[in-house]
């Protein structure tokens, strides 16, 4: 009973997946949104759940607002990108994204802030962020939209995957070995499986004329032909 007890507790005391932190704090400022909340109460509930999604979240948040300006950003920025949330308030979220990226992507934030909708993480982009120094990463983002007293305003969630993509790239390069080595392996295979049957096809042959000669031997008839057949063939094949 106690070692059971035990488990239990060590289960329920597992972190939370960055997903559903983000989707309980999703639903939770949804719900200080209902009619019958109170405006004060309903302000400082959303500063609560903003203020702890972005305490415990272990990837990188960015919150959005509808000119695509970052209002706010966790800790975790500096770890990832180089820069301190002060540094990125107030700037444009394409200072994140790599130049080649930055007008397309511009084009899709209006799309999306237009018609926004919950991303998940692990959809099939690929995506790459900019650190200060310049450098790229890939990465994964999740989008949340959240209506607020302010407007609306979108919370992003980065991961680094450079780890993933390595992993990635190195069971690809297993995978082209491994597929390499069974065609040559196969093809190995067919040649002595080819060579294995002429060998027995010629052994047949050389079987069939000994019958042959001893039959005609019993039967004394001549054995040239026999023998010039047998030695012929054993030359084209030799």
């Amino acid at each position: 009973m106690s070692s059971k007890k035990h488990v239990a507790t060590r289960s329920s005391a597992q972190p939370k997946r960055p997903e559903k932190i983000v989707d309980s704090a999703r639903r939770r400022l949804a719900s200080v949104s209902r009619p019958n909340s109170r405006p004060g109460e309903k302000s400082r509930r959303q500063t609560d759940m903003l203020a702890a999604f972005f305490r415990f979240a272990p990837d990188a948040v960015i919150v959005v607002d509808e000119r695509g300006r970052i209002s706010r950003a966790n800790d975790q920025i500096k770890m990832m990108f180089g820069y301190t949330s002060r540094e990125l308030i107030g700037k444009r979220i394409e200072v994140l994204i790599p130049p080649r990226f930055r007008s397309r992507h511009a084009e899709h934030r209006r799309n999306y802030m237009s018609a926004s909708r919950p991303r998940e993480m692990g959809v099939d982009l690929d995506l790459y962020a900019l650190r200060k120094d310049g450098s790229e990463f890939p990465a994964d983002i999740m989008l949340s939209p959240v209506d607020t007293e302010e407007g609306r305003v979108v919370i992003a969630t980065v991961r680094d995957v450079t780890e993933h993509k390595r992993v990635e790239e190195a069971l690809r390069k297993s995978h082209e070995e491994l597929e390499a080595r069974v065609r040559e392996r196969t093809a190995e295979l067919t040649y002595a499986t080819q060579t294995a049957v002429a060998a027995f096809e010629n052994r047949a042959r050389q079987q069939s004329a000994v019958a042959e000669l001893s039959r005609r031997a019993l039967e004394g008839r001549d054995l040239t032909s026999v023998l010039d057949d047998a030695v012929g063939r054993r030359t084209i094949v030799a």
